[in-house]
């Protein structure tokens, strides 16, 4: 009934209109009543819809956590997951109760922490190191060798990750005595890199500084805090050899170029942490030996696990923990064959540190590279 006096009552203003010269355009045609009722038809659903969104948005609000980082964890970082979390796989995971976190070396040792070394007295300490095997003459000449080289490479081309992968492959991959460096020396660091890590040529964004690089602040004092206990070798040593390693790809030069960046973060973080001072650090700057190997001269996992003596710094913690249980496995006779292959992977991404502190070894003679 109303809405047909609304109809009548528009009909006889729309009449009037009509007889007033100059208004008869001015008023607008009433909407048929099939569209009227389609427009409000229209209005209403739109409003139901974004009543529905509102409390589904609302819901969302309560509970999400900004703090669950579940599948947008980044494993090539220490600490993406948060504390009693891990990642894995690109995903925060609950850590293990059995997990503890590490011990400083240095630190406190106790039940709330794993120590790595030997807890002796309450402090967390690196088991003892076995005498330098500087006895044995194929070694301490191809030190000498080294030594050589490297002087004839800095003076060529500023240092000796310059050189070129042929003039390495000649010189020091094919070199029998090689291995024993690695092998028999006592004070030995292998640090690990995620794949990829560092990019030798950094994302254009990164240069400019508009995204940070990698490693991270976090993960840089991780490789920081385990470094640290080979310091005083550094300090004592006549030579630390660097030898930069990358996973084996097809592409040589690639491989090569990863070993260089991986030598380049090493040799950064050994004069950060053995130097507080300017001359300090080009002092422990002076003694280092740089090879970037590539992929060419790879690491065998039974040959790592076997050095009782090796120190493992790693990425993040994550990757320390799984690196020495697989390392127990492999000594207990309990390693799986097909997890072989990726370890393999995982400690050809590094650097092997050697701290050569045997007397007599002739001082490196360069400075700083």
């Amino acid at each position: 009934m109303l809405r047909n006096k609304l109809h009548q009552i528009h009909q006889l203003v729309t009449r009037w209109l009509s007889t007033r010269p100059g208004l008869a355009e001015a008023a607008p045609a009433a909407p048929p009543d099939a569209d009227l009722f389609v427009s409000r038809t229209l209005v209403a659903a739109q409003a139901a819809a974004l009543g529905v969104f509102g409390v589904a948005f609302a819901f969302l609000i309560q509970v999400y956590d900004p703090s669950d980082r579940a599948a947008i964890c980044d494993a090539s970082v220490e600490g993406s997951c948060g504390p009693g979390r891990e990642c894995r796989a690109g995903v925060c995971v609950a850590q293990s109760e059995v997990d503890k976190p590490f011990c400083a070396i240095g630190g406190a040792c106790d039940e709330q922490c794993e120590c790595t070394g030997a807890c002796e007295q309450g402090v967390c300490v690196e088991a003892p190191v076995r005498s330098a095997a500087c006895d044995d003459p194929d070694t301490r000449l191809l030190i000498a060798e080294l030594v050589k080289k490297h002087e004839q490479c800095t003076q060529k081309v500023g240092s000796f990750v310059g050189c070129s992968a042929p003039d390495i492959r000649e010189f020091l991959l094919d070199n029998p005595r090689f291995k024993k460096i690695e092998q028999t020396f006592p004070d030995v660091t292998l640090l690990t890199f995620p794949p990829g890590k560092p990019a030798p040529r950094l994302p254009y964004s990164e240069t400019r500084g508009q995204r940070g690089g990698w490693p991270d602040k976090k993960t840089r004092e991780f490789y920081a805090s385990r470094l640290r206990a080979a310091v005083p070798a550094f300090q004592q040593a006549q030579h630390i050899l660097i030898f930069g390693r990358a996973s084996a790809t097809d592409n040589e030069v690639e491989d090569f170029t990863f070993a260089q960046s991986r030598v380049s973060l090493a040799h950064q973080l050994i004069v950060e942490e053995s130097g507080k001072d300017t001359a300090s650090r080009t002092r422990i700057g002076a003694k280092i030996l740089e090879f970037s190997l590539g992929g060419r001269s790879e690491l065998k996992f039974a040959e790592v696990a076997a050095k009782q003596d090796l120190r493992i710094v790693p990425y993040r913690s994550q990757e320390l923990r799984d690196l020495l249980r697989a390392v127990d496995r492999q000594r207990s006779g309990k390693l799986v064959e097909s997890e072989r292959a990726a370890l393999e992977e995982r400690i050809n991404r590094s650097v092997t540190i050697v701290a050569i502190t045997c007397q007599g070894a002739a001082p490196a003679s360069h400075g700083a590279p």
